[in-house]
Parts: C-alpha cells; structure tokens; sequence
C-alpha cells in the first residue's frame, strides 16, 4: 500500500489502534458511538468517557494521540520497509479471521494472501521440542500443503519452524503470524525464513512496524494464529506451553482442535496429551485432518469479477492406479455418490465399477458408505 492509498478515515483508524489501552473491541465500541474514527479523535474528554469501557486515562491518551504527528512517521516506516497494510474492509483482510469477536482493525503484511488461504491449518507446539515433534510438524505441514492447505504457525523456533519450513518443501502456501514487528523479525535467526514464507505466503502482524516481542504480545498473537484457521493441530507442547493458548482461543472461536499423542513419560507432550483427554480430535496422521476437514467450498473471483466455488482438501490420486480405477477415482471428486452414478460417470458396465469398487475398498482406497454410497479415503 503506497502512501497515497490512506485516506484521512484509515489514518485516524491507524492513529486509534496504536493508543495504549485500546484494544480492537473497545475501539470498535466508540466507532459504533461517533461514527467514525475521525470524530472519535475530535470529541471531548467527557464525550469519549460517557462510552463504557472508557475511563479518563484511555480518554486522555486518545485525545493526546488526535495531536500525535509520530503516526506519519510510523506510516512513513511502513512504506520504506516495502510493507503494506491491510484494514478489515479490504478484500484481502483474511475473511476468517473477520469472523472472531476481537479481531485487528488492519495488519501489517509483507507478501499477499490470496482467496485460498482460506483453508487453513494452524500448526503449533513447544519451542523446546523433541526432534520426534520436529518431524512430525514438518511431516503434517508437507501433507497438508500439497492438498492445497495453507500451513498457518508463529515462526517461533521449534513446531512453528518446522511446521513452515514442511509447507516450504512442498511447495505450498504458509503464513507467519508474528508478535513483533515485521522490521523486527523474531526470533533473529528466522529472518531468513520470513523472506521465504513472504515469497510463498505471507507474514503479517499488528504490532508496531518496529515492535519488539513483548511476552504478553504473543498470546495475543495466538489468536490471530487460530482465528485465520479452519483448524489448530498441536504438534508437541508441554504443560505450560504458549500453543495451550492457541488452542484455547481456537475452541472459543469454533476451531477444531488436532492433538497428536505423545509418549506418557515425555515431559513435552503432557499438553498434548492433556487436550486430547480435553476432547481434542485424535490424530496419527495428516490424512486423519483431511478425512475430517472433507471437502471445503471457496469462492474464487474469476477474470470476468464473477465468483466461482472450488472445492479444496480433496485427497491426492494414489499412484499406481490401472485405467479403470483411475476414471472411477475421478467419477468420486468431491462427493459421496451411489454406484449408478458412478457407472453415469464412467460410462464403464456396472459389472465392471462393481468389481472394482470393491477392489479399491479392499485396497483401502475408498470408502463403502450406509446406502451403498462411496467416497474416497484421504491417503
């Protein structure tokens, strides 16, 4: 976003976000009072303090921030930086993340999020992990993203690591939601993963442009990480570990939560364990997220500004599949469909489905549903 773009509304909105003591609901609470941003910075301390929730600090430190030319420079920064920023009304504000109750008013982003990143899985876990919970974050996040799943995590050192270096690999979309700065990239020793989840994704935040990661910044950043997912797999995570608070905010959201078991006497897999006596949905396996997810609809703009639904999160073809079984796997994309329908969309004889269907159920393929429908398995 070049410095052009900001109307006098977005800077007034920026000027509000970056007031100590107000957060995106209160905020949102005096826009719903005066109208606009603009005329919140130009009412009167007793004005602003007939709102709930606004006492006469907050009302003192909103009216010192109407007179506060610091925000130039900080728009200013932004720009030098070749960063952009986008507000909840853009089309590339991820529209999950519209859904949760506090989320940022705008976020600083280098790289671009596109309408697919809508089917998303958040991957967390411990900084302190074992190299077991490095390989199985990794493994998950390659799966997941070569079924076209956008792997969502924090770039912490550890699970968040190698959950985007997994989708990296695979050559699929990743996002880093950071508690700092994006002209402070923490930890230090990831910058140069940040370039590249930026070429392949994105990495964005709503801190300052030179915030420094504060410790009560990073749960606030966690639920970001859950609120821009469909899902939050916890990979490994100790009793006390921040991704506990991930996946707190994703159950408050309406996330699902995934929790892979770890070993009872492993220290670093009490969380996990713990959230899957919780009720965390038990998985050993990317293709148990998939078989749960199912087909997910997203609408895509097309060329002409129209919108198309695509369906996503379909399982891959398995490889070594003869001519029969490759036009029956195809007859199966995106539904669970009765065998006369199969036989319609194959243009094959029933004999010939019949035998083959079976087979491939054998062969643990696909999946035989009550009603004599079949669907394929996610492997």
């Amino acid at each position: 976003m070049s410095l052009t773009t900001w109307t006098s509304e977005r800077e007034a909105i920026f000027k509000l976000a970056r007031t100590d003591g107000l957060g995106p609901i209160k905020l949102r609470r005096l826009l719903d009072v005066f109208g606009s941003a603009e005329m919140i910075l130009r009412a009167s301390s007793r004005d602003l303090m007939a709102t709930p929730g606004v006492g006469d600090t907050l009302a003192r430190a909103i009216l010192d921030r109407s007179n506060d030319d610091k925000i130039e420079r900080s728009i200013a920064a932004i720009h030098d930086a070749g960063v952009r920023v986008i507000f909840e009304d853009d089309d590339e504000y991820p529209p999950s993340l519209r859904e949760i109750y506090d989320n940022p008013v705008f976020l600083t982003i280098r790289g671009s999020i596109v309408p697919t990143d809508k089917l998303a899985v958040a991957i967390v876990g411990s900084r302190r992990c074992t190299r077991y919970g490095l390989e199985q974050a990794e493994r998950f996040a390659s799966v997941l993203a070569s079924h076209g799943i956008s792997i969502i995590s924090g770039l912490a050192r550890g699970i968040d690591g190698a959950a985007h270096r997994g989708a990296l690999q695979a050559g699929g979309r990743t996002i880093a939601v950071l508690a700092s700065g994006l002209s402070n990239i923490y930890p230090p020793e990831h910058k140069d993963l940040a370039e590249e989840v930026a070429s392949q994704g994105a990495v964005v935040s709503e801190a300052p442009i030179d915030g420094v990661p504060v410790p009560g910044l990073f749960p606030q950043r966690n639920r970001v990480i859950s609120g821009m997912s469909l899902g939050v797999l916890v990979v490994e995570a100790a009793e006390r570990s921040g991704a506990l608070s991930t996946a707190h905010h994703a159950v408050e959201q309406n996330r699902d939560v995934f929790a892979i078991p770890g070993r009872l006497t492993d220290n670093a897999s009490k969380g996990t364990n713990k959230l899957l006596r919780q009720g965390a949905i038990f998985v050993t396996c990317p293709e148990d997220i998939l078989e749960h997810l199912g087909p997910v609809e997203v609408s895509l703009p097309t060329p002409s500004g129209e919108t198309q639904t695509t369906l996503f999160a379909e399982p891959a073809m398995p490889t070594g599949l003869g001519e029969v079984e490759v036009k029956i796997w195809n007859a199966l994309a995106g539904d669970e469909i009765p065998l006369d329908l199969v036989v319609e969309r194959t243009g094959l004889d029933t004999s010939t489905i019949s035998a083959t269907l079976l087979t491939m159920e054998l062969r643990r393929l696909i999946d035989r549903l009550p009603g004599s429908l079949f669907r394929r398995r996610a492997s």
